[in-house]
């Protein structure tokens, strides 16, 4: 047993293992990243210097570890003292979602809490050369901080033990080159009526790879199979170059691509696979596989053409309207129009890749304000055909030209365009403040709290509050709101002093409605809220969320002013502040 543990191959206490170097020879080995610069570790007692590392053996910080390390450090116990059922793994531990002080306590008792171990990452561990080393065994969940333990009863060579446990924090970093997954493709997952004559497969990481040398052998980590089903099943590896390609030319605006292109046509109504394997490292040497991504063919070489599939709009959006080849308008989808931005939403027969280009296209009216605006491109991948697309930054009054082009799994791309105008300027008026779980009655003290941000006073006259696009919603009180000043909307019960919520200042206005606020109030469960002026404009809207019992949801930052896509928070109530 001591002569095998002195070899120089490591000893697992685990059924798993993981190869730190690619199978296609020293390449892998010598093409990672230049490493992070590691951080002051402390050193723990008895057992020298921590080191965290990544596949290749370069060293990370603690505060900025990659997704997958391996955690070593010198350790002076005789290997005799090590039982062979591998009780190792019960002197070193790496937990998620348990705080460093919690873990350092357990350590110094017997067995571990159960509810600790619970928390523990499954991960390897084991002894060469006088270290130990513990490497879980399957990546770190990215921006989490981990707490690796060393357990105080950890044998020594004198035949003490370690006396005092000593533990580390990670944090795992959120920087692409601290690991690569899997995150979308082209065609979509498991998409149906694919053209046999496609060109190629795209798929999408989140940090870069170790692509091999020689993609076309059976270990080359990536590879499109083929499922036959002839009375048994079989499988045919489809011949591909293998390549990286820009993220940005397949319409997704991050990440790291790789192309699979195809020699030949697929076989028709067949599934197919692009499958990764554990011989595919990313930047770090990690294995980045193993992954299925599956598709299956049509009948047709270039499958069935896209068409418009209109949505029904709301009663505050405009129908979007194209002409057609034979001169008819046809509805394409729906855009919300406001001053200074607007939203589009259309959708189309099938997965498609769409860009949409907006540009200014005339000087608007006199008063219009300059702006600085220009042709502004977005692009998304829409794998059900449904899409969406928002943009701020835009003068009022003024019209500018959008075209929509979308682009389907056999290359075809339908364009349109039209022209939208914007509003001129809309009232500033912000919702900054729902309660919509109060701890007293409900819906009676529900409030939504409305924000003048201008710099003149608001006339309420004709403006409305609404929890659903579709219905016009309930009048406001015609109260003129000074600059700068809030008011709360309320159910006609409202109580501003009830003894279970977060009493009302006296001198907050309430606006008082004929009913309770939307429809029969507002859910727990989160819904939106949409405020608009006399005209239908939608002035302000958030889309909801989930509230606390006797909490309020809120924008996380007060300034700038609330935007409709602010991400909302649960916290106290600050009613007329």
């Amino acid at each position: 047993m001591k002569k095998q543990l002195r070899s120089k191959r490591w000893k697992w206490w685990s059924v798993s293992t993981l190869a730190l170097c690619a199978p296609w020879g020293v390449m892998g080995c010598f093409s990672s990243p230049e490493p992070s610069l590691p951080s002051e570790i402390p050193q723990a007692p008895g057992l020298g210097v921590f080191r965290l590392v990544d596949g290749w053996g370069n060293p990370w910080p603690a505060a900025a570890a990659p997704q997958w390390p391996t955690l070593e450090m010198p350790w002076s116990g005789d290997p005799q003292l090590l039982p062979a059922d591998g009780v190792l793994q019960e002197h070193l531990f790496l937990f998620e979602g348990l705080e460093q002080s919690a873990a350092h306590a357990d350590l110094q008792r017997t067995p571990v809490l159960i509810s600790h171990q619970a928390l523990r990452v499954d991960s390897a561990v084991m002894h060469e050369d006088g270290k130990l080393r513990l490497r879980p065994n399957h990546r770190l969940k990215p921006g989490v901080t981990y707490v690796f333990g060393v357990a105080q009863w950890l044998p020594l060579t004198d035949g003490s033990v370690l006396g005092e446990p000593w533990t580390q924090t990670l944090h795992i970093s959120e920087d692409e080159k601290a690991g690569s997954t899997w995150v979308d493709s082209w065609p979509p997952e498991l998409a149906p009526g694919v053209p046999t004559e496609l060109e190629r497969v795209v798929l999408q990481f989140t940090g870069p790879l170790e692509l091999p040398q020689d993609p076309g052998d059976s270990t080359s980590g990536i590879q499109v199979t083929q499922f036959t089903t002839t009375g048994t099943e079989t499988k045919r590896t489809v011949p591909t170059h293998v390549h990286s390609v820009d993220c940005v030319d397949w319409n997704w605006n991050g990440g790291h691509c790789v192309a699979l292109e195809f020699a030949q046509p697929l076989g028709p109504a067949t599934d197919h696979a692009v499958r990764v394997n554990e011989t595919l490292l990313d930047g770090t040497g990690a294995p980045v596989g193993p992954l299925d991504v599956r598709f299956r063919t049509g009948a047709t070489p270039k499958g069935e053409p896209l068409h418009w599939v209109a949505p029904s709009c709301a009663d505050d959006e405009t129908p979007l309207m194209v002409e057609d080849d034979d001169g008819n308008d046809v509805e394409v989808g729906c855009a919300l129009v406001r001053d200074v931005d607007l939203a589009l939403r259309a959708a189309v027969s099938g997965p498609a890749r769409v860009t949409v280009r907006v540009a200014p296209v005339g000087t608007g009216s006199p008063n219009a304000p300059t702006t600085a605006f220009r042709t502004t491109t977005l692009r998304d991948v829409a794998p059900r055909g449904e899409f969406r697309f928002s943009l701020d930054g835009l003068a009022p009054d003024t019209d500018y030209g959008v075209t929509v082009e979308v682009t389907d799994m056999a290359e075809r791309v339908t364009s349109t365009v039209t022209t939208i105008r914007t509003l001129p300027p809309l009232p500033a008026l912000y919702i900054t403040e729902v309660r919509s779980n109060p701890a007293g009655p409900e819906p009676d003290q529900e409030y939504v709290e409305i924000l003048n941000g201008g710099t003149t006073p608001i006339s309420l006259f004709g403006m409305r509050i609404t929890d659903d696009p579709g219905r016009t919603g309930d009048l406001l009180p015609p109260l003129v709101l000074p600059a700068g000043a809030r008011a709360l909307v309320v159910d006609p019960d409202f109580d501003p002093t009830h003894p279970k919520d977060v009493a009302v200042p006296a001198g907050v206005p309430l606006l008082r409605l004929t009913s309770s606020i939307g429809s029969s109030g507002l859910t727990n469960a989160g819904e939106p809220v949409i405020l608009r002026d006399g005209d239908g404009h939608r002035l302000h809207a958030w889309q909801g969320a989930a509230s606390d019992n006797g909490l309020c949801l809120g924008p996380a930052e007060t300034h700038p002013l609330p935007a409709t896509n602010t991400p909302l928070v649960d916290g106290p109530c600050t009613p007329g502040w």
